[in-house]
């Protein structure tokens, strides 16, 4: 039942990001390459599904050791990245990939209430790192996913 659940969502996501692909005018320069980290496989694959279907170029990785390998031969524009995860949490494997790929963009998602204390940690030792919460609908992703690629204002 869950896993038709999940394909039901899926769908309905993927529906809508093409629905949303046609309301949004695109760069038509290079493709924008993102690459997101979720230890849900089948989180990461959907989430890089509508990223796709809505022009961008996407890769999925399911810990932080195997993204980081990604990132250093594919070099990501920006990194959608789950939080908690077992092993190497997601801010982790962001610094990482920020040492690697300095113009790499950041944007986390956690659906993990324990986030907060775990950002909190980060700000005291200076990274101003903030999360969107989990379940982050579509319409949503692509806002801020647009607004972590517009140019910073002077």
């Amino acid at each position: 039942m869950a896993i038709h659940c999940a394909l039901r969502a899926l769908q309905a996501a993927t529906c809508f990001a093409v629905g949303f692909n046609m309301l949004v005018q695109f760069p038509s320069q290079r493709q924008s390459k993102i690459l997101v980290l979720d230890d849900e496989p089948l989180i990461a694959d959907s989430l890089a599904m509508i990223l796709i279907q809505s022009g961008y170029e996407a890769r999925a990785a399911y810990n932080g050791s195997s993204a980081i390998v990604v990132a250093q031969s594919w070099r990501p524009d920006l990194l959608l990245a789950d939080i908690i995860m077992p092993g190497m949490n997601g801010v982790e494997a962001a610094l990482e990939i920020s040492s690697l790929v300095p113009e790499c963009r950041l944007l986390f998602i956690s659906g993990d209430l324990s986030t907060a204390d775990l950002l909190d940690g980060y700000r005291n030792r200076g990274h101003d790192f903030h999360a969107l919460c989990k379940p982050v609908p579509p319409a949503d992703l692509l806002i801020q996913i647009s607004r972590a690629f517009a140019p910073l204002a002077p």
